[in-house]
C-alpha cells in the first residue's frame, strides 16, 4: 500500500475562559465572530474581560474559538475554574478535537486565582497547546519583574507565553479601560499562521495590534531589554508603526537558558508536526507492527516534511539540511513492538537559528 497522505491540522484556534454574566456554562461553544459571541453569551461590552478578549481576537485576526463560560464568584476562586474528574472549566476542553491556544482573560485582574495559571499550563502540555499568559494591566516593570519571580516560577513550561503590560481599550460610555492582551496576541498568533504559517514569530512591526489605543505602560528601551533577558515578552509602541507584539519567548526562554524550546515558534513548530503525524497516522493502528509498516510511516512523514520545506517552513538549502523522519529497528526495539508501539523519530531544522529539533513520537498500533 502507498503510505497515506498527513495533511497539517489547523492552527490558531484560540480558547478562552472566564466568567461571563450568562450564556451555556460547561460547554465549549465555538464561535467564529464576536457576532457569533453575542447570540451565546450576550453584549460582548456588559462580558467584561472576557468579552474585551473576543473582540481583540478577532479585530486582531482570529477567525475560529471555543468560549467556556465559568461560573462567577465573589472573590473569584480557582475551583470555578474547573475539575479534572468532573470534566468542568477548562477540562470541558476535552471535547475540542484540536486546540492550539488557551487565553483565561480574568486571571490576570485577579491575582487571587494565579493558581489557576499552573493548572492551567499542565493541560496546555497534554493537549499541545500554548497557554498565552499576561500579566495584571496596572502593574509597573517592577511589578512584572516581581510576576516572574513567583507566579512566573512557577510556569516555567514549554507551553506557556507571558505577556506585557496590557492594552487600554475604548470602554463603554465613552471611556476607557485596562485590559488582558490575551484575546489580542492571540488573533495575532492566529493571522500569522494563516498569512505565514505557525512556524514564524508572531513578532516584530508586522505584530501589530488593532483595537487598542494605548498601552498601560510605554516601555523603554531598557525596559524592554530587563523583561525580555528574564524570558517575557513585551508589547511596545512606536511612532508610526503602532503597538506591537515585541517577543517571541516561551517560560524557558529566558537569558542563558539552552532549552531548545525558549523561543515560541520553534515549540509551535514541533507542537504542530507532533499533532498532525499522530493525527494523520491514526489508520496504521490496526496494520501489523513490522519493517513494512514501519517504512510506510517514514515515508509518510518524510512528504509532509517536504511539503513544509516547500514552505520554507525551515532553516537548510536541502532536505537533507532541513528535516529527517526515521522508523525502523534502531528506533523501535522488539519491546516496544510487543507492546503495540511504533517510534517515529523526527527532527527539523528550525527556520529560527537553532539547531535540529528531535521529536520521538510513540504512535500506538495494535499487538
Amino acid at each position: 500500500m502507498a503510505a497515506p497522505i498527513i495533511e497539517g491540522v489547523p492552527t490558531g484556534i484560540a480558547a478562552f475562559v472566564a466568567p461571563a454574566p450568562q450564556g451555556p456554562q460547561g460547554t465549549p461553544v465555538a464561535i467564529s465572530s464576536v457576532l457569533d459571541f453575542e447570540r451565546n453569551f450576550g453584549s460582548a461590552a456588559a462580558a467584561g474581560s472576557l468579552g474585551f478578549a473576543v473582540r481583540l481576537f478577532f479585530e486582531n485576526g482570529g477567525t475560529a474559538a471555543y468560549v467556556v463560560r465559568v461560573p462567577e464568584s465573589a472573590p473569584p476562586a480557582v475551583a470555578d475554574y474547573g475539575d479534572p474528574t468532573a470534566g468542568t472549566g477548562i477540562y470541558c476542553l476535552d471535547a475540542v478535537e484540536i486546540l492550539s491556544l488557551l487565553c483565561l482573560p480574568a486571571v490576570a485582574g485577579n491575582p487571587g486565582i494565579s493558581a489557576v495559571l499552573p493548572l492551567a499550563a499542565a493541560y496546555c502540555e497534554g493537549r499541545r497547546a500554548l497557554l498565552l499568559a499576561d500579566l495584571p494591566a496596572s502593574g509597573s516593570v517592577a511589578d512584572a519583574q516581581t510576576w516572574m519571580a513567583t507566579t512566573g516560577a512557577g510556569l516555567r513550561s514549554r507551553n506557556v507565553a507571558a505577556y506585557y503590560p496590557g492594552l487600554i481599550v475604548p470602554g463603554t460610555g465613552g471611556g476607557q479601560a485596562a485590559v488582558s492582551c490575551a484575546g489580542a496576541v492571540a488573533g495575532v498568533f492566529a493571522r500569522f499562521d494563516r498569512e505565514r504559517g505557525a512556524w514564524h514569530a508572531p513578532a516584530g512591526t508586522g505584530a501589530r495590534i488593532a483595537g487598542a489605543i494605548g498601552l498601560t505602560h510605554d516601555l523603554s528601551d531598557s525596559d524592554a531589554t530587563l523583561l525580555t533577558a528574564l524570558g517575557l515578552n513585551c508589547l511596545r509602541h512606536f511612532p508610526g508603526t503602532g503597538h506591537v507584539i515585541w517577543g517571541d519567548r516561551t517560560m524557558m526562554g529566558a537569558d542563558g537558558s539552552a532549552d531548545e524550546y525558549k523561543y515560541v515558534p520553534v515549540r509551535r513548530m514541533a507542537l504542530f508536526l507532533e499533532q498532525s503525524i499522530r493525527e494523520g497516522t491514526r489508520w496504521a493502528v490496526f496494520e501489523p507492527n513490522g519493517p513494512p509498516l514501519w517504512g510506510l510511516l517514514a515515508s509518510a512523514a518524510t512528504a509532509f516534511l517536504q511539503g513544509l520545506f516547500g514552505q520554507r517552513a525551515f532553516a537548510g538549502s536541502t532536505p537533507a539540511e532541513s528535516f529527517f523522519a526515521r522508523c525502523d529497528a534502531t528506533t523501535t526495539s522488539e519491546a516496544d513492538r510487543q507492546a503495540g508501539i511504533a517510534n517515529l523519530v523526527v527532527g527539523f531544522a528550525p527556520a529560527q537559528p537553532a539547531e535540529f529539533v528531535i521529536l520521538a513520537i510513540p504512535l500506538l498500533i495494535q499487538p
